[in-house]
């Protein structure tokens, strides 16, 4: 999720989440059975920030397959301006946003400050800032 600076937003996990508690992410997860990933998506983000995202605004950026873990990541951006106050945090995942220069958040990525869960790197963001 970038913002009309092309910063990324990132959340911080609750300290009381049982994986990596306390540390920075992109927010997102697994869809159920039954749903679309960008239905996945939208109720991810609802349950994480409290928010109903724009569907015009969702764009598809790349899938990850990890053979490793057995599983396909489907990456989606998304430019909007979200009031970070607007936020909520209601569901005891998330208790802190910000946005973040890509710089910012390479320097937390190779700190182990941000949680791998998003294969996204410079190059990335520099293709997905061209498409949105």
């Amino acid at each position: 999720m970038f913002n009309k600076n092309n910063e990324i937003l990132i959340t911080k996990r609750s300290d009381t989440k049982e994986d990596v508690p306390g540390k920075w992410e992109c927010n997102g997860g697994a869809i159920v059975a039954g749903e679309t990933p960008i239905e996945g998506l939208e109720r991810e983000i609802r349950e994480e920030l409290g928010i109903d995202l724009d569907r015009n605004k969702i764009v598809f950026y790349k899938s990850v397959i990890d053979d490793n873990r057995h599983n396909i990541k489907d990456i989606f951006i998304y430019k909007d301006d979200i009031d970070i106050n607007s936020l909520n945090y209601s569901n005891d995942e998330v208790s802190a946003a910000k946005y973040v220069s890509i710089d910012k958040y390479m320097d937390m990525f190779n700190s182990g400050d941000i949680v791998y869960n998003v294969d996204f790197n410079d190059e990335d963001y520099n293709k997905a800032i061209k498409m949105i």
